[in-house]
Order: C-alpha cells, then structure tokens, then sequence
C-alpha cells in the first residue's frame, strides 16, 4: 500500500511523460482490433456502450479520440484523480494475512464479508 501512494503521489508532483502517454495509447490503438475482432466480441462492446450510457458512435470514434488525448490533459486528469489521500483499496482477504501491515498504514475498516451490501 505504501509503494502505490509513493507511486500516485509521484505520478502528481512529476506528470507522465511524452513518451510514457505515447506508450500508452499504441496500446489502447493496438488492442482495439481485439476488442471486436469476432462477433461476439463486437456484441459484447456493444453491450457495455449500452449499459454504460456511452454514444452510439462509441466504436467509430474511439481510435481519433485516443490519438487527440494530450500530455497536459493526461496530467491534469492523475492531478485530479490520482490523490492518495482520497484512495480507498479494497482488500478481500483474511484480516490475519494483513493485519500487521495494515496496523501501520492508514487507518482501515474491517468488514466481515456477511455484512457487505448490507
């Protein structure tokens, strides 16, 4: 949990970098193609613009919007969101794995699995 607000805040005080965003988006580009490479793929995309409230022109526009993504509206973006005083971490696990390191972090709530969505 350190090490991801060590990365966070770093990711605030320094940006991302040109290259990093670069990266980032030959990959978001690449794996398009994958995302409705078969029918069923292509059903299932369709599903989740429709559940999700997206524009019908989701699919069409989505390779030129990533292109047009810029480093300063990336940075203002991990600015906004990537706070790690506002990060809340969900762990399902077995309180006795990870008491002793929880102990020093943050403070944490302790929710028996019974009592989620209660």
């Amino acid at each position: 949990m350190d090490a991801t607000n060590e990365v966070l805040a770093k990711t605030v005080s320094r940006g991302f970098t040109q290259l990093e965003l670069d990266k980032v988006k030959g990959f978001l580009i690449g794996m398009f193609a994958q995302k409705v490479q078969t029918p069923e793929a292509l059903a299932g995309q369709l599903s989740d613009i429709e559940a999700n409230g997206l524009p019908k022109d989701y699919l069409s526009t989505y390779l030129s919007k990533i292109s047009k993504v810029t480093l300063a509206e990336t940075n203002a973006m991990a600015k906004k969101y990537f706070s790690p005083n506002d990060l809340s971490i969900v762990l399902v696990t077995s309180v006795s794995k990870v008491d002793k390191q929880l102990k020093n972090s943050r403070n944490y709530i302790v929710r028996p699995i019974a009592e989620i969505g209660k």
